[in-house]
């Protein structure tokens, strides 16, 4: 394989979803294993607006993983980072500390529409692009043995952060017929997910890329 990116995310739907639109990648892995410090702090500063937060969460993983590509002396190509936030009533939800959490998150979502915003930023030398997706996503009303057994799945938000998830699960909880979408997420394929705008992105890193991208 040759990669065309260093993909900062560990996450395997965010690989799934490059895979999608054919993008080749290796994986920057940023320190985030407990008891070690985090290459990268996550949290809203206080009153912090929801756009700002997942662009800025977007950029510092990007500048973090390109210094981290250049002190293990990787081949230097764009490096992509994204960040996913579910809003509701200006509240940015994160990921749930557990079980308890996301059912309680669950709850929260049941019969509201939501905000998902996405932030994806690619980087080559000392230029950075971002590009910012947002997303309404309407919720029917959920019973508690719907959301006992969603958390049971293990799947999004329990497993990752938000409620992007592709699965037929978390699908059976929107109202599609109430769904509405900016232009970089109002693509089809990935319902408003990191893709779009990432492939939004594909031209401009392709113009950062290096003439050469042979290793020294």
């Amino acid at each position: 394989m040759n990669p065309q990116i260093h993909l900062a995310s560990k996450s395997s739907r965010r690989q799934d979803l490059l895979r999608q639109i054919g993008v080749e990648f290796d994986v920057i892995r940023l320190r985030e294993a407990p008891g070690r410090e985090r290459d990268v702090q996550e949290g809203a500063r206080s009153a912090e607006p929801a756009l700002h937060y997942v662009e800025r969460m977007a950029r510092t993983k990007v500048a973090v993983a390109w210094m981290r590509m250049q002190q293990r002396k990787m081949i230097e190509l764009p490096v992509l980072s994204a960040d996913t936030e579910v809003v509701l009533d200006d509240t940015i939800f994160g990921k749930p500390a557990d079980a308890a959490d996301a059912a309680r998150m669950l709850r929260l979502l049941s019969g509201k529409t939501h905000d998902v915003l996405s932030a994806v930023a690619v980087r080559m030398g000392e230029q950075t692009e971002v590009e910012i997706s947002a997303s309404k996503v309407a919720f029917r009303k959920l019973t508690p043995a719907e959301i006992d057994h969603y958390v049971a799945t293990g799947e999004p938000p329990r497993s990752s952060r938000g409620s992007r998830g592709a699965s037929p699960a978390w699908s059976g909880c929107r109202s599609p017929r109430r769904r509405k979408s900016s232009r970089a997420s109002a693509c089809r394929c990935c319902r408003g997910r990191p893709p779009c705008a990432t492939a939004f992105l594909r031209p401009r890193s392709r113009r950062l890329r290096p003439r050469s991208t042979a290793a020294p």
